[in-house]
């Protein structure tokens, strides 16, 4: 796992793609491994775009919540991906061997995420390697999640790397959660309100912004995270999003400031 960075060059070697990239990273440290490419190969990248960024390592903040050992997250790490990995595995099977996606899940030529939700779950399925490569990322951190380092316990390379340079802009995208959609996830769980369960996902929340706030003050251009409610072109590029209101927009948006850069 530790080696992440550098099996994201040997894939793109493989695929024949030589740059400049565009590096978009989402879900299981897809932000953090974009991050760290970006470090490593200046050169070869144009622009950083993490989307809802993890920022610490997944389970980490959950020992530092609950003061757990490093034995109880990784067990717990263990526990969590496992499940993960096994999911996958069912859609590898159906969707990848068989391509029973596209049925199943047939893409649309009008795509809107607001609108057409259950798409955006299975866009990453459309491309199989993508979606092997991140199971067997996953399925090797469940092996042992420690040395997944920054993806999933551990400091995040965000907060500890330097910072990139100014001539590579970051593309910052976060998700806004309200007091209530908080509180909406409690009850999914069953969990009371004024629990210690229920008040990890404030703290969690709470810890991401604060992150989010570290890492943007690291960026070169000192951008502002605003709520975003009512978006128009950003000045800026950093925005918690409403995902009610502003999911749209952020695809049109995030479109918008990809095709205005320079290659």
């Amino acid at each position: 796992m530790a080696d992440q960075p550098q099996i994201t060059e040997l894939v793109m070697e493989a695929m024949g793609e030589t740059g400049p990239f565009v590096m978009m990273g989402n879900m299981d440290g897809g932000d953090m491994r974009a991050y760290q490419f970006a470090l490593d190969h200046p050169d070869k990248v144009v622009a950083v775009v993490p989307v809802v960024m993890s920022q610490v390592g997944e389970f980490t903040a959950y020992g530092t919540y609950f003061d757990w050992s490093d034995d109880k997250i990784n067990q717990y790490a263990k526990y969590m991906l496992s499940s993960r990995v096994l999911f996958a595995n069912i859609i590898n099977f159906f969707g990848v061997c068989w391509g029973l996606i596209s049925v199943i899940v047939p893409p649309s030529a009008d795509y809107r995420p607001k609108k057409y939700a259950y798409e955006s779950t299975f866009l990453n399925i459309y491309n199989e390697r993508q979606w092997v490569t991140n199971t067997n990322i996953i399925y090797a951190a469940s092996k042992d999640p420690q040395a997944s380092n920054y993806l999933f316990v551990g400091e995040s390379v965000w907060l500890t790397n330097s910072s990139l340079s100014s001539a590579i802009p970051v593309l910052s995208y976060d998700l806004y959660v309200s007091d209530k959609d908080l509180y909406d996830t409690c009850d999914s769980m069953q969990f009371s309100h004024s629990s210690s369960d229920c008040q990890f996902y404030f703290y969690l929340y709470n810890q991401t912004i604060s992150n989010y706030n570290a890492i943007i003050a690291r960026n070169p251009s000192k951008n502002t995270l605003t709520l975003c409610t009512n978006c128009t072109t950003p000045g800026n590029n950093a925005f918690l999003i409403d995902q009610d209101t502003n999911i749209e927009w952020f695809v049109d948006s995030l479109m918008q400031q990809i095709g205005s850069i320079t290659v």
